[in-house]
């Protein structure tokens, strides 16, 4: 039975309104907050946002410029660039880090376990999220990478310029090496714009001339899409190459000096004695630049570092040795000058000399007889000279030293080089607070005791004596131009200073210097060149002292490391100097026997590099140009 509907069964019709008002509040606040916050997006940070995705749409690529060619002097190339290919990863688009390693891992032979940790640990480039996997890969390693680019998010394939040096190991410590730049130099003002990753040079030229060979980067903006591939390229602004470096080697007298030293410790230095130029520079052993352009492993570094034979010194201007006999031309100089002896002066030997309680020998055990001071230098006879620098002390000799430039840097452009030692009282006492003894001074008048000059030094030595007096600045760089041949920088020959020795002292020495080369007693002898006259002087240092003085072994009998060192410094032509040389042979043994054949094939090459094996006549009766 149906009940009528009565008043009480009605919705309650207020509770309804009320609710639907509430509702109508928060939409309208949830409305009111999405606005605000449109707004806030849109109109005050729109600026921000857009520009958030326009980096994460639009990338900067930078272009890396081509380092500057390194030549010899008459324009042939030693350094130049070569293409290559590096894989990276942008880390700003790796979505599966595992799927990624195990690709890369069979593309560039790694493990994947090798790939994630260099993805976790590896450097990132300073204006990047980028990390380098691999740089120089192969054409195999590259053809299998492009097949895979536009797989893998993250995958970048960067085309990059490489050095190239273009006789490996050939004037290695001269040209010098390339290496990833360090935390401390990319605090330096120098270099300014350089980033995490980047290679600078390390050593010799690559590190003198580095700001002229670095050159200045390019970009490109690219487009990419969410996988980071790139999809149009938006503007481009080129890379300018570095600055081409032309020295003053010659490729073809740099190969004769190296073949000189092959197998050999020790440096040979060919300069001009009028100019200073630096014709050859070599130091033994060297190494090959190449292995350090892709990053030296560390295996490599340690074989390297390890070697007994520390292939990474330049002997040349970072060896230290006692100059020998070679320093009897500075003693011989300074007795002239100062007047203790004439060049009749004549001195007995009989193959020792005796002061206070003790003897010093000389290296011919029967003597020279009765000497005169041009007999005394073509026989490099000790016992005249122990006499000589009695008579000179220790500090006048130290000083005419000086003149020529040794105890000093000689100012070539190559870092790192040293300056060698000329002992004086004054610096024994202050070096070890004992007083200089009368019986060292005859040591150093003859190269030994506390003397140390470079390869380098001696070179200059002698260039001085050939060109009259004048002590040059060894140059290695001729001039400076773009990569389009304009010059920007030319190098002129520099004289440092000038020597006080008069003109007649000069040319009495350098006829002597001829004898040593010229006469069958001269200790020189096998330098000797048909159709050339040389001047020059044997230097054999001790390294150990022997217990007896007189009883003479062979060099092949001695153990390596207790053998004489062997100097040779000479110029040639006499009368007209046109190339001086510097040998310095570690543990070579007799000066005479080894260093001297070896500046006899020098100057042979020079000669038939030049065209002039058969111009005797080229020579004949030509003046000597001495610098001013």
């Amino acid at each position: 039975m149906n009940r009528p509907i009565g008043p009480l069964d009605l919705p309650d019709v207020a509770d309804f309104e009320s609710r639907f008002k509430n509702l109508a509040v928060v939409a309208f606040v949830v409305v009111i907050i999405l606005v605000l916050r449109l707004f806030y997006l849109q109109v005050l940070e729109g600026e921000t946002y857009y520009d958030l995705s326009i980096h994460n749409r639009i990338r900067l690529r930078y272009l890396m410029p081509l380092r500057g060619l390194i030549l010899d002097r008459h324009g042939r190339m030693l350094v130049s660039n070569r293409p290559s290919f590096s894989v990276y990863v942008d880390m700003d688009y790796v979505r599966d880090q595992d799927r990624l390693a195990n690709v890369l891992a069979g593309i560039l032979g790694f493990t994947p376990e090798e790939i994630t940790a260099q993805m976790k640990l590896g450097k990132k480039e300073a204006y990047s999220n980028r990390i380098r996997v691999k740089s120089d890969i192969s054409w195999a390693e590259l053809s299998l990478a492009e097949t895979h680019r536009y797989e893998i998010p993250g995958l970048v394939i960067q085309a990059e310029p490489k050095r190239d040096y273009v006789y490996p190991g050939l004037a290695s410590h001269v040209l010098g090496y390339l290496g990833e730049i360090s935390k401390d130099e990319l605090k330096q003002d120098s270099f300014s714009g350089t980033f995490v990753g980047e290679y600078i040079g390390k050593s010799g030229i690559e590190k003198a001339a580095e700001s002229y060979l670095r050159g200045r980067k390019g970009g490109r903006h690219i487009e990419v899409d969410a996988a980071g591939r790139e999809t149009t390229e938006l503007t481009q602004v080129d890379a300018l190459p570095g600055d081409n470096v032309y020295l003053s080697l010659d490729l073809e007298l740099q190969r004769a000096i190296e073949e000189q030293l092959q197998d050999k410790a020790g440096a040979i230095v060919a300069m001009d004695p009028l100019t200073g130029e630096v014709l050859g520079m070599a130091s033994s052993p060297g190494f090959d630049q190449n292995i350090f352009v892709q990053g030296i492993t560390t295996e490599t570094w340690k074989a390297i570092r390890d070697n007994r034979f520390n292939p990474l010194q330049n002997r040349a201007i970072q060896g230290q040795y006692p100059p020998g006999s070679i320093y009897k031309i500075v003693t011989a100089l300074a007795a002239l000058s100062e007047g203790v002896i004439t060049p009749n002066t004549l001195l007995d030997c009989h193959g020792a000399y005796k002061l206070g309680n003790r003897t010093y020998h000389c290296w011919k055990t029967w003597g020279h007889g009765r000497v005169d001071l041009k007999k005394a230098i073509t026989g490099s006879c000790d016992v005249f000279f122990y006499q000589v620098g009695q008579r000179l002390g220790v500090d006048v000799i130290a000083r005419y030293a000086r003149e020529f430039g040794l105890a000093e840097k000689t100012g070539i452009v190559l870092e790192t080089e040293r300056e060698g030692l000329i002992p004086t009282t004054g610096w024994k006492l202050r070096r070890f607070g004992i007083p200089w003894q009368k019986g060292e001074t005859l040591s150093a008048a003859i190269g030994q005791s506390f003397n140390l000059v470079t390869p380098l030094q001696a070179a200059v030595l002698i260039s001085t004596v050939a060109n009259g007096g004048s002590v040059p600045v060894p140059g290695l760089i001729r001039r400076i131009e773009t990569a389009q041949g304009r010059l920007v920088s030319s190098f002129e020959p520099v004289i440092r200073k000038t020597t006080s020795i008069s003109a007649a002292h000069m040319d009495f020495v350098r006829n002597a210097l001829e004898q040593v080369i010229r006469d069958p007693s001269g200790t020189g002898k096998k330098a000797s060149v048909e159709n050339l006259s040389v001047a020059g002087k044997t230097g054999t240092v001790q390294v150990v002292a022997l217990k007896d003085p007189k009883r003479r072994m062979k060099t092949e009998d001695v153990p390596y490391e207790f053998r004489d060192h062997a100097w040779f410094v000479c110029f040639a032509p006499v009368e007209n100097p046109k190339i001086a040389l510097s040998i310095l042979l570690e543990h070579g043994g007799h000066a005479g026997a080894v260093a001297g054949p070896l500046a006899k094939n020098i100057l042979e090459a020079w000669l038939r590099i030049n065209g002039l094996e058969n111009q005797q006549e080229h020579f004949a009766g030509a003046d000597i140009r001495f610098i001013e």
